[in-house]
C-alpha cells in the first residue's frame, strides 16, 4: 500500500486529474459545435490517457532530476530516494514513457493520423529536457512549463482539426476559439506566475546547487516585481471579462469570476507583503486553486 501512495505522490495524481477534467470539459464544448468528430468515445479517451501519461512521466522525471535540491527545500515531500530509490524511480519513468507511446500509437493508427503521434515523442522530449537542463536557467524553464500547461487544450483542437476547419459558422468557429485561446492564455499566464514564485520559494535548495533562476540571478525583490507584474495582467483580463459579463447581466458567470478575479486580489496582495518560505508556498498553493477555478468556469459554457 506504501508503495502505491508513494507512486501516486510521483506522478502527482491530483494534477492529472485536473488535465483530463480539462480535456473533458473542452471536448464537450467543441463537440457541441463541430459536424463530426475523427476521435469516438473511445479513442477520445486515450487522447486523454497520452496526455496524462506524457504529464505523468514529466513529473517523475522532475522529482528525479530534483531529488538533491528538493532535499534542502522541501524534505518532507521527497519521494525519489526515500520511499522510491532512484533505480525504481527511472524504472517507473520508462515504463510510463513507453506505455503511453504505445498508446498513442494505437490511437494514431485507429484514426489513421500518424502526425497526431509526433506530439507524443515532442512533448516527452520537452519535459525531459526542461527536467535535465531548463529548470534551473534563466526564464526558459518558467517558460517551456507554461507553454507545455498552455497547449493542453491544443491537443484536442489539432486532433479535430478536421471538424473545425469544416465549421461553417464563423460565430461558431469564434467562439470556440475565444475559449481555448483565453483558456490557453490565462494557463500560461497563471502557471508562469506559480513558477516565478515557486522559484523565490525554492531559492536556498537552487543557491546550493548552482541554479541560475530569475531569484538567484537577480534576487527575491525584483522577482516578487515579475510574479507582480503576471499577477497584475491576470487580473486585469479577468476584470476585463467581468466588465463584459456585467454588461450582458451574466449574474451567476459575474459571481463566480469575481470571486477568482478576488482570490487573485488576495494572492498579489500577499506577495508584496510577505517573501517568507511559508507565504510564498500558501500563494503557491493559492494560484494552484486559481487554476482549479478557471476550470471549473468551463461548467459554465457547456
Amino acid at each position: 500500500m506504501k508503495t502505491i501512495i508513494s507512486i501516486l505522490r510521483l506522478i502527482r495524481l491530483p494534477n492529472l486529474i485536473v488535465v483530463a477534467i480539462t480535456q473533458v470539459l473542452l471536448g464537450i464544448i467543441l463537440y457541441s459545435f463541430i459536424p463530426f468528430r475523427s476521435l469516438s468515445g473511445w479513442t477520445f479517451g486515450l487522447l486523454i490517457l497520452t496526455t496524462i501519461f506524457i504529464a505523468a512521466a514529466g513529473y517523475v522525471i522532475n522529482d528525479i532530476y530534483d531529488s538533491e535540491i528538493d532535499l534542502i527545500n522541501k524534505p518532507q515531500k521527497v519521494v525519489v530516494g526515500k520511499s522510491i530509490p532512484l533505480r525504481k524511480a527511472y524504472q517507473h519513468y520508462w515504463t510510463i514513457v513507453f506505455l503511453g507511446f504505445g498508446i498513442a500509437l494505437y490511437l494514431a493508427g485507429s484514426i489513421h493520423d500518424f502526425k497526431q503521434l509526433l506530439i507524443y515523442p515532442f512533448a516527452t522530449l520537452l519535459l525531459w529536457a526542461y527536467a535535465k537542463y531548463f529548470k534551473k536557467s534563466f526564464i526558459i524553464g518558467n517558460l517551456i512549463i507554461a507553454a507545455y500547461c498552455a497547449f493542453v487544450p491544443g491537443i484536442i483542437l489539432y486532433a479535430e482539426r478536421l471538424g473545425f476547419n469544416s465549421l461553417s459558422e464563423k460565430s461558431s468557429t469564434s467562439f470556440i476559439l475565444n475559449i481555448f485561446m483565453s483558456y490557453a492564455v490565462m494557463a500560461f499566464l497563471t502557471t508562469a506566475w506559480r513558477e516565478v514564485i515557486k522559484d523565490m520559494e525554492d531559492i536556498t535548495g537552487d543557491q546550493a546547487h548552482g541554479a541560475q533562476t530569475l531569484p538567484v540571478l537577480y534576487g527575491l525583490s525584483l522577482s516578487q516585481k515579475v510574479a507582480n507584474t503576471l499577477g497584475s495582467i491576470v487580473l486585469v483580463l479577468i476584470i476585463y471579462y467581468l466588465v463584459f459579463l456585467f454588461s450582458s447581466r451574466n449574474w451567476n458567470n459575474f459571481s463566480y469570476l469575481l470571486l477568482v478575479g478576488g482570490l487573485v486580489l488576495k494572492i498579489i496582495y500577499a506577495t508584496f507583503r510577505s517573501l517568507t518560505v511559508a507565504d510564498l508556498h500558501r500563494s503557491s498553493q493559492l494560484i494552484k486553486l486559481v487554476m482549479v477555478l478557471g476550470l471549473g468556469y468551463l461548467f459554465f459554457l457547456i
